[in-house]
């Protein structure tokens, strides 16, 4: 699939990669990137080199349960490796940290779906990381411009994809939230919600 897709798609949307994919092989990888469009994380595995990406092992990306209930693109997303934030059975994060036990790997969004974020990352990407004491998190920065149909006809789209170096964090606290709204400062490089207050009513972390 990569050979088919990378150079149509880097074609169209003038796929500019910045950073180099850096990891010993030793362990697994948690990917967590902003989510500026719908196939952010294609356009991220695109950029990468073919020896980039043939180092990779399986990766099951975290989708949002509504495309799920579109059945044209369950064919798509079951041979993507594609799983649910709601699994009808059971819970998304414990089978996937299996996964990671077992070498997978997972690429996920802490920011969530645009229209349920609340200014503070998921935890899940932390919950994982906590669970799996041989992964790391490498952060990806999505940087789309004209990211529309009408650009995308007109090549005016561009993509910029930013590997930025894995890391773990060395405690987990109570808390996982400062922790979570860490990953998205290291994703974006900018602060993020752990400086901001909490609405009411809100001290429940989000997971996923």
């Amino acid at each position: 699939m990569y050979y088919a897709l990378v150079f149509p798609f880097r074609m169209l949307f003038k796929i500019e990669k910045r950073g180099k994919l850096e990891w010993d092989c030793k362990g697994t990888l948690i990917f967590a990137s902003n989510h500026p469009s719908r196939i952010d994380a294609f356009l991220a595995l695109l950029s990468l080199t073919p020896e980039e990406f043939h180092s990779l092992r399986t990766i099951y990306f975290v989708t949002q349960d509504i495309y799920f209930y579109k059945p044209f693109l369950l064919p798509f997303l079951w041979m993507s490796g594609c799983v649910s934030t709601r699994p009808r059975r059971g819970k998304v994060l414990p089978p996937l940290a299996e996964e990671l036990r077992e070498g997978a790997m997972v690429y996920i969004f802490p920011e969530g779906p645009k229209e349920f974020r609340d200014g503070h990352a998921r935890v899940g990407v932390v919950w994982l990381e906590r669970a799996v004491p041989d992964v790391h998190i490498v952060p990806v920065k999505m940087s789309l411009k004209n990211k529309t149909l009408r650009g995308v006809l007109s090549r005016k789209v561009s993509c910029v994809v930013t590997f930025r170096r894995p890391f773990r964090h060395r405690r987990f606290p109570k808390d996982l939230q400062p922790l979570a709204d860490d990953v998205m400062r290291k994703i974006t490089g900018a602060e993020v919600s752990s400086i901001r207050k909490r609405k009411r009513g809100s001290s429940r972390h989000k997971i996923i």
